[in-house]
């Protein structure tokens, strides 16, 4: 009988050593799961505070932009009242008047500065600035206005020599555009 009793005691020792290594084996794994889930949100939290951060750059960036922009923006208004001060106090038709061949000379150099300034701002970076010949005739219906070889107005040119052997035009707008004339 006393056998028979450390067997079953032997019997549930190695019962309790199983399920405690089942149990440990377990544990062991959860733990592991644990650690491997606190990997991936450390990594998702210091993911999130970088982003944080460079958001916080972008608005700072951003608000010394707005910043900038609004004096730029002061600035562009006061000139334009200057310009449109200056408009007031000045009589064209008077300066007309006075002295017309200077007034298109003047006219007709802005005009073409103004034209070369467009050409440059709107040419594309990759593409060569095109030519701009200027045309020494003066057209003018004045009957008292001297003719003056020095008057220079743009004229474009369409000679395919000046534009190199990889030029394209730049696109042209869709014909379904609403509000765009052709």
């Amino acid at each position: 009988m006393f056998g028979k009793i450390a067997i079953i005691q032997f019997f549930l020792m190695l019962a309790m050593a199983g399920a405690g290594v089942a149990y440990f084996h377990y544990t062991e794994g959860v733990i592991n799961g644990l650690h491997e889930d606190n990997a991936k949100l450390q990594v998702a939290v210091s993911t999130q505070q970088a982003t944080i951060e460079a958001q916080q750059k972008a608005a700072k960036a951003q608000a010394e932009q707005t910043v900038v922009l609004q004096q730029t923006i002061d600035d562009a208004e006061a000139q334009r009242r200057e310009l449109a001060d200056k408009l007031r106090n000045k009589d064209i038709a008077a300066m007309a008047r006075a002295n017309s061949v200077e007034l298109e000379q003047r006219i007709n150099r802005a005009t073409a500065q103004a034209f070369s300034e467009i050409t440059k701002l709107t040419t594309p970076q990759d593409r060569p600035t095109p030519a701009v010949a200027t045309n020494t005739n003066t057209n003018t219906t004045a009957a008292s206005a001297p003719s003056n070889p020095a008057v220079t107005t743009p004229i474009p040119t369409t000679s395919n020599t000046l534009k190199p052997s990889n030029y394209q035009p730049p696109p042209k707008p869709p014909a379904s555009s609403k509000g765009v004339t052709p």
